[in-house]
């Protein structure tokens, strides 16, 4: 909800969004055995047909309840399901695996069965994207090149969707000409857009994680 505040795009309001988080997810409420008090799911807030597989470890660490239990007796309330749109508190992390495996985009939406599926997709990896081709104040392409091979062009009938995270799609968009008109000219490069936000207020991974060595006694 703040993001849509900042941005005055009531698209990133968390009711807007969990339509399409519940798309992505296979989620299994069950936790570990012995930690149930701890994982109070409301099947709204999770879908069940998507791609993705979420849900909690089959294991946990020993010392949990020791933890939760300390938390609470200072104050800190138990989150029973941080992905409830109200994570604040003490709570059950869920991770993106099943049976040992990690789910994600390649696995989920691009394994062997889609591809068969799906003959005019072509995927190209160890690529790298140096430019995007514009044309008419359009983006037209992508410039790209293989280890140790030149530079080639490969143009587009309809989209180009650039998905480079935090530090490869300003950059990609800078080495374009795209972005904050006095920093391209410090790159020697011509303007094609002056756009002064690519590449400013950068935030990634905003977390500060403390970690300690325990001995068995200390959970007991």
């Amino acid at each position: 909800n703040e993001w849509a505040k900042i941005t005055g795009d009531d698209g990133w309001q968390w009711k807007n969004i969990l339509p399409r988080m519940k798309a992505m997810e296979d989620f299994n409420p069950e936790p570990p055995a012995g930690y149930q008090h701890l994982a109070q799911i409301d099947p709204s807030d999770h879908g069940v047909n998507g791609p993705i597989k979420l849900g909690f470890g089959q294991e946990m660490t020993p010392g949990v309840p020791t933890f939760v239990t300390a938390c609470q007796e200072i104050g800190i309330n138990i989150c029973h399901d941080i992905n409830s749109g109200n994570p604040v508190g003490v709570g059950l992390a869920q991770t993106n695996t099943r049976d040992g495996v990690r789910s994600y985009a390649a696995n989920a939406y691009l394994d062997n069965d889609f591809r068969a599926q799906h003959p005019n997709l072509v995927i190209r990896t160890n690529n790298i994207v140096h430019r995007l081709l514009v044309e008419g104040g359009r983006v037209r392409g992508v410039i790209v090149s293989q280890p140790d091979n030149e530079k080639s062009a490969i143009f587009c009938n309809e989209k180009v969707i650039l998905c480079g995270g935090t530090i490869a799609s300003p950059q990609i968009l800078l080495s374009s000409g795209i972005g904050p008109k006095d920093t391209i000219e410090e790159l020697k490069l011509k303007t094609i857009c002056d756009s002064p936000g690519v590449g400013q207020g950068m935030l990634d991974h905003s977390i500060l994680t403390l970690e300690y060595r325990v001995t068995d006694t200390s959970v007991d």
